[in-house]
């Protein structure tokens, strides 16, 4: 299992960016230890405050530009909370 942390919104900066960093690094660090399947929560939208809206546009956005490249990677799974969560991804 690979656990990582996403940004708080409106602390951390460039808080723009780094939602897409999170998400590569993960996916390149799957790819490292041969990770074939990633279930990815949306990052960073309940306590740390951060848009769900944005946070669906970047993990998205990300995801499909990151997974061209990864080899083992065969399933990339968004797992949501809410049924507008699931709309906005």
């Amino acid at each position: 299992m690979i656990h990582r942390l996403g940004p708080i919104y409106g602390v951390d900066e460039p808080a723009d960016q780094l939602p897409a960093a999170c998400d590569c690094d993960t996916l390149q660090l799957a790819t490292k230890h041969t990770v074939g399947l990633i279930a990815c929560p949306a990052f960073s939208t309940g306590a740390f405050g951060y848009p769900k809206d944005l946070a669906a546009q970047i993990a998205l956005t990300t995801v499909l530009d990151v997974s061209r490249a990864l080899l083992a990677v065969k399933l990339i799974r968004f797992v949501l909370f809410t049924v507008a969560d699931l709309e906005l991804h």
